[in-house]
């Protein structure tokens, strides 16, 4: 039996490429989602600890580079999603990670 660690190791990025685009079925509903939450966030975040429990490979977090949270902690089952996330950083971002 496969483990959901397993099962998204294998899948997050497929699943996202083809979840996230928007002329996909879904994409259009996720992408909406994606913009509520980035204009929200970019309106009330700053100074705000923010918990994002399933990020994937960063996708909110990469509209709001410019938002200065009192932290950022993004959480997924994924290590292939965290790994792709972590590279998409700069170094001053990552140096900030935990």
């Amino acid at each position: 039996m496969t483990t959901p660690e397993t099962y998204w190791n294998l899948n997050i990025i497929k699943w996202e490429q083809a979840r996230y685009r928007k002329s996909s079925f879904f994409g259009k509903s996720i992408q909406s989602r994606l913009t509520l939450i980035a204009d929200l966030l970019r309106k009330h975040g700053s100074g705000l600890r923010v918990l994002e429990l399933g990020c994937g490979s960063g996708l909110l977090y990469s509209q709001l580079t410019e938002v200065a949270f009192k932290s950022y902690t993004a959480v997924d089952v994924s290590e292939t999603a965290i790994e792709k996330f972590r590279k998409s950083l700069s170094s001053e971002q990552l140096a900030s990670t935990k």
